[in-house]
């Protein structure tokens, strides 16, 4: 029992001790670490990044102007993220994507051959955190998604709320961002030209919430509107 008791102690108080990473760590693999830090710098820092700098300018410089016209081209930008949105192929297709994909690692894997003369709704499960399966596979070109389902233009979803934060919804916009209101998936599902997909993650910011290590939980408590999209819109 004595040394049950020493060992547990000696667990408890490694817990509380930084543990910095072995300097042997291959090259590849500290590119692949950084790469992480990169793509959750912005979804942790520009919400309020983007805000604090807007106000600085306009308040605590001669360069106001700056924070004027940005104001007036986000109300007169304001419905483009139900509209398709704004998406910048050179964004998706950072170098960095492919070592985020390398990290964990993600892969994209199709199970059946979609015919790009028509229009998808997916839905993607589980949430997570930050739904990291979902935007680096269809948000960038990490996982060559574009190879994987070619000639289909695939649009992740997400809340109206993050386009109305400076600076972020420009990026996320960039990756291929949509607002998941109604409007915005019937705009994008009824384009007769067909090759356009949306994909959705059904549970929402309350699944979550649910997020835990060798669990899936699957919210869709009033959540089934998008069934009735994808069959109004075919």
């Amino acid at each position: 029992m004595a040394k049950e008791n020493s060992k547990q102690n000696s667990s408890t108080a490694k817990k509380g001790v930084i543990e910095f990473a072995p300097l042997d760590i291959p090259w590849s693999r500290r590119l692949e670490t950084f790469a992480v830090l990169i793509w959750f710098f912005p979804f942790c820092v520009f919400p309020s990044f983007g805000l604090f700098v807007l106000i600085y300018l306009l308040y605590c410089t001669n360069y106001g102007w700056i924070s004027l016209v940005y104001i007036i081209w986000l109300i007169y930008d304001r419905n483009t993220c139900t509209e398709g949105g704004r998406r910048f192929e050179f964004v998706r297709r950072l170098k960095v994507w492919k070592r985020l994909s390398d990290y964990f690692p993600i892969r994209l894997i199709k199970t059946s051959e979609l015919d790009p003369s028509k229009n998808y709704l997916l839905v993607y499960h589980p949430h997570g955190i930050l739904s990291l399966g979902a935007l680096v596979n269809f948000g960038t070109e990490g996982t060559n998604v574009s190879d994987v389902f070619q000639g289909l233009k695939i649009s992740f979803l997400t809340l109206r709320a993050n386009f109305n934060v400076p600076l972020f919804r420009e990026y996320i916009m960039a990756l291929g961002g949509c607002s998941v209101d109604k409007g915005s998936m019937v705009h994008i599902l009824s384009r007769r030209s067909g090759g356009n997909g949306a994909i959705l993650v059904a549970g929402g910011a309350r699944e979550a919430l649910y997020s835990q290590p060798n669990t899936q939980i699957l919210y869709l408590k009033n959540r089934k509107g998008f069934v009735k999209v994808a069959i109004q819109t075919g």
